[in-house]
């Protein structure tokens, strides 16, 4: 991915976005959704992908994430293409009050995936939160 951002020019170019869209994402997702979200990464600057990864690869999100002490919702698709569940499972013990939801046959973008149980899990949390 880093050599490929890295030669990114715009405007970019559509063939580019549709393969990230799909690598990322399960078969399940409607061709609507594709369209929407291939759609949202055509409107991103080249500038701002290259700045982007450049950034996380640089940045280490792991140092201080035993400072978290918020509840933490952590939704994750089984079928992500970018980050694994071993990552997932890092973040779960790391953050002191994290849960992990498994969207199962679901990619990286569970909440445009799936937005209806997305929504009602985030609502479930927050109540759970309010409520304690």
């Amino acid at each position: 991915m880093e050599s490929v951002v890295s030669r990114l020019e715009d405007p970019i170019e559509p063939d580019f976005a549709w393969a990230f869209v799909v690598g990322t994402s399960s078969g399940e997702v409607g061709p609507e959704v594709l369209e929407q979200l291939v759609g949202e990464l055509l409107m991103v600057p080249a500038r701002v992908w290259r700045e982007t990864f450049t950034g996380l690869l640089q940045y280490d999100d792991m140092a201080e994430l035993e400072r978290i002490v918020a509840p933490t919702l952590l939704v994750w698709g089984d079928a992500d293409g970018l980050v694994t569940r071993d990552m997932q499972d890092q973040l779960t013990e790391r953050i002191r009050c994290a849960e992990l939801l498994v969207y199962t046959g679901v990619g990286h973008t569970p909440r445009s995936e799936d937005p209806s149980r997305f929504s009602v899990d985030v609502a479930a949390f927050v109540e759970r939160l309010l409520t304690a």
